[in-house]
């Protein structure tokens, strides 16, 4: 925890690919609460990911 005064950076930066499909989070996760039928699109600043 800050109170310093922070510049917030571009979310996507460099990596307009978030999520590139592999797996590796349904995977990953250890209660196998995500399900790769659940999955969706999103708009971040514009970049659909």
């Amino acid at each position: 925890v800050t109170d310093a005064e922070l510049e917030a950076d571009d979310a996507i930066a460099g990596n307009p690919e978030l999520c590139g499909d592999c797996g590796k989070c349904l995977k990953a996760c250890p209660t196998l609460a995500l399900k790769a039928d659940d999955m969706v699109d999103l708009d971040i600043n514009g970049v659909k990911v």
